[in-house]
């Protein structure tokens, strides 16, 4: 439950007088982005994809993706891939992870990060690099024209 704090303003005037109610939050309501690491479920996290990339094309192939990959699971770590294997939402390596976030300039980047997941994997996809993704190569899932 959110809690409103009413801040109520009262003019004067010679005959009458007005008074004006501005609701403010008490709380900063999350974004779906936001509230995802308390909620990482399926729900949330299509709704943060959605939410952050504002883009219907691309926010499908992502949840696409995301199934593919991961399950939609946040935590999913397949110790079978080399290099201590994939880890996340997107199923990342860490060289893979870490030197995009560095290219792109995500800060404090941290693989488990499901968020930083979903900011890292739009701009690849946006920029065409869906191939780094076994799922991206195996399935006709992108279809952009």
């Amino acid at each position: 439950m959110i809690a409103v704090i009413a801040t109520l303003a009262i003019f004067s005037y010679a005959e009458s007088e007005t008074i004006y109610y501005f609701p403010s939050p008490a709380e900063k309501v999350p974004t779906p982005f936001e509230s995802l690491e308390s909620d990482p479920s399926p729900q949330r996290i299509k709704d943060a994809i959605v939410w952050f990339v504002g883009n219907k094309e691309l926010a499908d192939t992502m949840v696409a993706l995301a199934v593919c990959e991961s399950g939609f699971n946040t935590f999913a770590w397949n110790k079978k891939d080399p290099n201590d294997g994939s880890k996340g939402l997107f199923q990342y390596q860490d060289l893979t992870f870490y030197h995009y976030a560095k290219v792109y300039k995500i800060k404090n980047p941290d693989i488990w990060n499901a968020r930083q997941q979903i900011q890292l994997t739009s701009y690849l996809i946006r920029d065409n690099m869906l191939y780094l993704w076994t799922c991206g190569r195996r399935y006709d899932i992108l279809n952009i024209k």
